[in-house]
């Protein structure tokens, strides 16, 4: 269904990014057609280049393709245009991790919680940051934050009685 308002809202206007990001998210997702997921998203940025959302799914893109640091790249273009995107915070922070640089990601991170403390995604790629220092503690009780974020305060129980009892 997406899809289809999409393209009907490219019919109706071409000039307007915001279904072109559809259409690119939908190629790469649905389709697996990342010449698509370049093209929308290049069009996407031409027709509003301030737009954190083009330039964030630019980052992924870029990501997926494995050019983490020219995705680094958009995701800070991304929080140039606005430093408070928790999107582009977390994919940004995630990049950091994945490109080795883990204690650079963990800080942007926990910078990023200072602002947002209720963002339950960024307290669990925080858990993935700390896992990749093998600090497993932390990374339990981010798991279990995020958790009980969500609703799911059995789940964090468990996740920390689980800790607790196997380390």
């Amino acid at each position: 269904i997406a899809q289809k308002f999409a393209k009907k809202a490219v019919e109706l206007d071409n000039t307007v990014a915001e279904p072109h990001l559809v259409l690119g998210m939908l190629a790469f997702v649905h389709e697996h057609d990342m010449g698509g997921f370049e093209r929308d998203t290049h069009r996407a940025l031409e027709l509003s280049p301030k737009s954190v959302e083009a330039h964030r799914q630019n980052g992924l893109r870029l990501w997926y393709l494995g050019r983490l640091e020219e995705s680094m790249a958009a995701f800070r273009q991304a929080m140039e245009i606005d430093p408070l995107s928790l999107p582009c915070n977390i994919n940004y922070a995630t990049a950091l991790f994945y490109s080795g640089r883990i204690e650079e990601g963990v800080a942007h991170l926990k910078r990023t919680l200072e602002s947002s403390p209720d963002a339950w995604l960024a307290h669990y790629n925080l858990g993935v940051g700390y896992r990749f220092k093998k600090d497993f503690a932390g990374a339990a009780e981010q798991f279990a934050i995020a958790k009980d974020l969500l609703g799911k305060p059995e789940d964090a129980r468990l996740i920390r009685d689980s800790f607790k009892r196997g380390g």
